[in-house]
């Protein structure tokens, strides 16, 4: 059955990855704030708003009627969410708050992405039902987005996912393409060791929201991530060994030799037993994915 649906932050690495995949049997509609350039070329329809502004969210909701919304809008910037609290509270909290408002008269069915980080990272990955200790600014308001979903009862189902990447050279930036580009430079990437997660692949990723929006019943909170877990730099050397870089020029550090603003979870990731269910498959790990990486 083909549905209406609203993609936020449509020309972001994820949203833009989304379009692609619903428009060939949806209704799409992709919003976008700054960068249009982004939308992927002839797939829906885009609308230029900032949803983080009450009055017009509103509208865009009276104007038009949606089945379903993927919010992918939001501050991804970690350490900048630590220096600039007005970017992180825009953009992962105001939108949200406005998109419960509008359900109060729209009847959509809203996917929320969250995130990996609302959890502390001390002995992960976890399962939907461990309790989330974010320990920083970007993960604490990830954590209060989902707080205020489950409050509001509207009908929602938050998916969190962790540790994007995109195999596309010609996506947006992502720490394949960053572990690339200083590879094809020949210059050294430092990679923490000590910094876990699952990679996931966005255009595989998409693909199995895509296929979730189709399944009537839910849980509230689900886990999408591959089962591979990996560090950092394990992760990286798998881009090296793929270009036939030197694996050399991957730097194994500490995560907190880099200094950076935002504390992150050292154990990260995510465990997602109850999607491979609802899926009937595993998301690709970063093993299967990085091979189908351009060599240099």
């Amino acid at each position: 059955m083909s549905l209406r649906v609203l993609v936020t932050g449509g020309s972001g690495l994820l949203g833009s990855a989304l379009v692609r995949q619903l428009c060939s049997t949806h209704d799409v509609v992709a919003t976008y704030q700054t960068n249009e350039r982004n939308l992927p070329f002839g797939c829906g329809r885009s609308v230029k708003i900032d949803l983080s502004h009450r009055e017009s969210a509103l509208q865009l909701f009276k104007d038009q009627k949606f089945d379903v919304v993927i919010n992918a809008a939001g501050a991804t910037s970690v350490d900048r969410c630590e220096r600039d609290r007005d970017y992180v509270q825009k953009g992962n909290v105001d939108i949200v708050e406005n998109l419960i408002a509008a359900s109060a008269t729209a009847r959509f069915r809203l996917f929320q992405i969250s995130s990996d980080y609302v959890f502390d990272g001390n002995d992960g990955p976890p399962t939907e039902h461990w309790k989330p200790n974010p320990i920083n600014i970007y993960g604490t308001s990830k954590r209060l987005a989902e707080e205020r979903i489950v409050e509001s009862k509207m009908n929602a189902v938050i998916l969190r996912v962790c540790a994007l990447y995109s195999n596309s050279p010609s996506a947006k930036s992502n720490i394949a393409k960053l572990v690339a580009q200083s590879l094809k430079s020949n210059e050294v990437y430092p990679a923490a060791d000590d910094l876990f997660a699952n990679p996931t692949e966005v255009n595989d990723l998409a693909e199995a929201i895509v296929k979730l929006i189709g399944i009537a019943e839910l849980p509230q909170i689900l886990h999408l991530a591959p089962a591979e877990y990996l560090s950092r730099y394990e992760f990286a050397i798998k881009i090296a060994e793929r270009l036939g870089a030197d694996p050399k020029l991957i730097s194994p550090v500490k995560i907190d030799d880099l200094d950076l603003p935002a504390l992150r979870p050292k154990f990260a990731g995510l465990r997602s037993e109850i999607a491979a269910g609802l899926l009937g498959r595993e998301l690709k790990g970063a093993t299967e994915i990085v091979k189908t990486l351009p060599a240099m």
